[in-house]
């Protein structure tokens, strides 16, 4: 790790605070992963909250943010950039 310690703050407010494991550790659940053909919709996943694309041999993996159980996509461990954005959205 980069850090001990993240401070996020907003328009000068402090936010959060924490190791970068325990923030991590505290969206865990929320994060999640679709694979998808090329010409598929996935118009079910709110836009504002994808993280990222990423190109695969035979498909798009969509990594987004959801409160949410999804019960057909896989959920994946959050890293640093999902906890930005679980906070603040894009």
């Amino acid at each position: 790790m980069i850090a001990d310690k993240v401070i996020l703050l907003d328009e000068g407010s402090l936010k959060k605070t924490g190791t970068p494991d325990a923030l991590c550790e505290e969206i865990s659940g929320s994060v999640f992963e679709r694979r998808a053909g090329f010409n598929e919709n996935y118009g079910d996943i709110d836009k504002n909250m994808i993280c990222a694309y990423r190109k695969e041999k035979d498909c798009v993996v969509i990594r987004y943010i959801n409160k949410s159980e999804q019960k057909n996509d896989l959920l994946v461990n959050p890293g640093l950039e999902d906890v930005y954005l679980y906070y603040f959205g894009i």
